[in-house]
């Protein structure tokens, strides 16, 4: 599952690499991979809470009345070139603006049904907020968030990181589910 930021610090050129980078990484993919892609940034933040002991869900795909993570598809999907096409122009049209929901979205990426890898491309700026007090999350706290959803799915997760301030943050959610985190400068 391919994760992307597309928040208002992705604008200009970082989404336009973004795009690019996507691109040839579909290229890459074997005909027996299946992938999904997940766009996220976030809109007004409707608080939520969980009942205690409760197992907690992925946050709803709409916020505020805003969609905040947008699917290409409903499942992982095979790579043939018909696929490999449409994603590609679901990603030509995709848009950066609003806030950024990593560790949301992650969780999203990880209760994917099959999925054994999630790549992240994003600058690694997050603002992620507690769900039962709203309050703004560190990008330590939401780094922890991840790994905590992430212990029982065993997901890998590789980081793209795409400047920004957040290579300390995608270093760390990398190195937490035994991925690797990449710089593309």
């Amino acid at each position: 599952v391919f994760v992307i930021d597309v928040s208002g610090s992705m604008s200009g050129e970082s989404l336009r690499r973004v795009k690019q980078q996507l691109s040839t990484l579909l290229g890459e993919l074997s005909s027996e991979t299946r992938f999904l892609l997940l766009a996220y940034s976030g809109a007004t933040w409707a608080e939520r809470s969980s009942k205690p002991g409760a197992r907690e869900r992925p946050l709803p795909e709409t916020q505020g009345g805003s969609r905040w993570l947008k699917r290409s598809a409903k499942r992982l999907t095979g790579a043939t070139r018909g696929t490999i096409k449409k994603a590609r122009a679901w990603i030509d049209a995709l848009e950066a603006g609003g806030s950024t929901y990593t560790a949301e979205a992650i969780f999203h990426a990880i209760e994917t049904r099959g999925v054994e890898q999630v790549i992240l491309l994003s600058d690694g700026s997050p603002t992620d907020r507690d769900r039962a007090t709203g309050r703004s999350l560190s990008s330590e706290e939401s780094a922890r968030r991840i790994a905590e959803w992430n212990r029982f799915h065993r997901v890998r997760i590789d980081t793209i990181g795409l400047g920004g301030g957040g290579a300390r943050f995608l270093q760390q959610v990398a190195r937490e589910s035994g991925g690797t985190y990449t710089p593309i400068d």
